[in-house]
């Protein structure tokens, strides 16, 4: 769990926000020299992708890796989420699959 703090749209991907997150155990002590924006959450791998409500199955697909001991896929819960940073179509409704967003993982440009 953890608050979401902060999001950024993904490009070209229109129902998907990554999102900002402050980790519960720094809900209770502000730490000094902190990391205050958005990408800098995302490189300390604090950032997840919000993802559509019909991506469920990659959910399911995290959750079958680990139980057959693959373990390549990015850990994926469904969550609801109550936050005013978010749009209200991502507070309302079914929950929707969170994925994390591993800052390790070279990102390529979509040109589409």
């Amino acid at each position: 769990g953890g608050d979401v703090i902060s999001k950024a749209r993904v490009p070209a991907h229109g129902q998907v926000l990554q999102v900002a997150l402050n980790p519960p155990a720094q809900r209770q002590v502000r730490q000094p020299g902190g990391v205050s924006t958005h990408r800098g959450h995302c490189r300390q791998g604090c950032c997840s992708l919000i993802k559509r409500t019909e991506d469920w199955f990659e959910v399911f697909a995290f959750h079958l890796d680990r139980v057959l001991g693959i373990n390549r896929s990015l850990p994926a819960v469904l969550r609801m989420f109550h936050s005013d940073v978010l749009p209200y179509r991502f507070t309302r409704g079914s929950p929707r699959p969170v994925v994390w967003w591993d800052p390790d993982i070279q990102h390529l440009a979509d040109n589409d």
